[in-house]
């Protein structure tokens, strides 16, 4: 989860001192965790960085369909092969023009 944040921040401190309050913790605690200083943790502690890390991991699945919605929004305006059926058609009534002025008609 620090990794994540620290992604988006650039600075691990921070992301250390922002995961520990979701997690309900001191970032001190929570770094002596992730080093391995604290050798047990309470059950406490244990539920509450897992639904630490679901909250994070919704956030990101929410994140990430908005995305998603908006790309597929796109393709519906910009339909690409329709744009290619009417061009071609376009050429095709382009090029039956020409063939009429120059037999004359």
């Amino acid at each position: 989860m620090v990794d994540r944040v620290s992604r988006t921040t650039g600075d691990r401190m921070s992301a250390m001192a922002s995961v520990a309050r979701k997690c309900g913790m001191q970032s001190r605690t929570l770094r002596r965790l992730i080093n391995g200083d604290t050798k047990a943790t309470g059950l406490h502690t244990a539920i509450n960085i897992r639904e630490a890390y679901k909250v994070q991991l919704r956030r990101l699945i929410a994140e990430m369909q908005g995305e998603l919605d908006a790309e597929e929004a796109k393709d519906e305006i910009m339909d690409v092969w329709s744009f290619d059926q009417q061009i071609a058609a376009l050429e095709a009534k382009l090029m039956e023009r020409k063939e009429a002025l120059k037999n004359g008609n």
